[in-house]
């Protein structure tokens, strides 16, 4: 997504999402969220953890935010690959799988 090729679609991505007015794309902001929060439901349903799901998307996110913002892909990239090593973690923790702490 952040090679040359997915560029694009980032810097669209960011333009849509900036687009408070929405005329380009009515109701982008919430179509965003809800048309990924289903398929990474489901993936992550195969570790076990679907409700990971919005913790996942809101990384990604907000790592699309900063690229667009700083232009800094390699530094975005080394955090997404940590958080995939952190989410990692997670998944394999015992014990604290369905558990919710208060926000």
């Amino acid at each position: 997504m952040t090679g040359p090729a997915g560029r694009p679609y980032l810097t669209m991505f960011g333009r849509l999402r900036e687009n408070t007015e929405q005329q380009l794309w009515p109701g982008f902001g919430r179509e965003s969220t809800t048309d990924w929060l289903r398929p990474l439901e489901d993936g992550l349903r195969s570790i076990g953890r679907p409700e990971l799901a919005t913790l996942v998307l809101a990384v990604v996110r907000g790592l699309i935010m900063d690229i667009e913002t700083t232009g800094d892909v390699p530094r975005a990239d080394r955090a997404f690959e940590d958080f995939l090593a952190a989410l990692v973690l997670v998944a394999e923790a015992p014990e604290t799988a369905g558990k919710r702490h208060p926000a």
